[in-house]
């Protein structure tokens, strides 16, 4: 019998979710990096949160993996995983989900971020080259189907 105020020997799903909520908080800490990397045009720094970005990524889906399996051992189908944790008599175990899942959607809204600065960056590169080649810096790279083409000849600024 448990002494009052003391909780149950973590369960081996419990200890799943729980390296899930790690796995996630290192993956969102390494997307913050890699934001301040981008806005602050630091090349190491982003260089080295994109590789730690795929070692977190591969923990993250290593956690789904495992969380998968445990619930199907147990005779749980995928779908119905979120509400098998909820209603477990462990607590612990719908929280863990609960606080896991609100991780990775944060995750999800960072990675969006990062995703829209590189696409800023990417188009403000475009049109430094496109002033460069002496081109209308607004003139689209790809036709409205979405096939690229071969602008007019025109008289470049610069040479490389």
């Amino acid at each position: 019998m448990l002494k009052s105020g003391t909780q149950p020997a973590p369960s081996p799903l419990l200890e799943i979710l729980q390296r899930e909520i790690e796995n996630g908080t290192q993956l969102l800490h390494v997307l913050h990096r890699e934001h301040a990397a981008l806005t602050s045009n630091a090349p190491d720094i982003l260089e080295q949160a994109a590789h730690d970005k795929l070692h977190c990524l591969k923990q993250v889906e290593a956690s789904a993996t495992a969380l998968a399996e445990a619930l199907r051992t147990a005779g749980v189908a995928a779908r119905a995983a979120t509400d098998y944790l909820r209603a477990h008599p462990d607590t612990r175990l719908g929280v863990c989900r609960q606080q896991g899942q609100r991780i990775l959607v944060e995750c999800r809204r960072q990675n969006q971020i990062n995703g829209s600065v590189i696409e800023l960056s990417r188009r403000n590169t475009l049109r430094a080259l496109a002033l460069l080649r002496g081109q209308s810096p607004d003139q689209p790279i790809y036709s409205a189907s979405g096939e690229t083409f071969a602008p007019p000849p025109s008289q470049s600024l610069a040479t490389v």
